[in-house]
């Protein structure tokens, strides 16, 4: 199976179903352990811009950034796009 280097939970307002507020991303959290994941490969966001920031700043040359957006997704492709066109215009 697939298995993740650095793992980033955003909370998601609206969606705990009657949860308290940070138990859904707990949960998850405590998922990703169960499966054999270490407590320093998981973090978390408040947003998903923060976590898009978050993922680049730990990526390398060469990695592979998986980034699933639900919420603010037109504000996050255009982060994305914008750090492209940064990097083409660098080279």
């Amino acid at each position: 199976g697939v298995k993740f280097d650095r793992v980033l939970i955003k909370q998601m307002a609206g969606h705990a179903r009657g949860r308290a507020e940070d138990e859904v991303a707990s949960l998850l959290k405590a998922a990703f352990r169960d499966a054999g994941y270490a407590a320093r490969s998981l973090g978390s966001a408040k947003t998903e811009l923060d976590a898009a920031r978050a993922a680049l700043r730990w990526a390398k040359d060469g990695d592979l950034v998986l980034f699933l957006s639900h919420e603010r997704r037109d504000a996050t492709q255009e982060f994305f796009a914008a750090r492209q066109q940064a990097e083409e215009a660098a080279c």
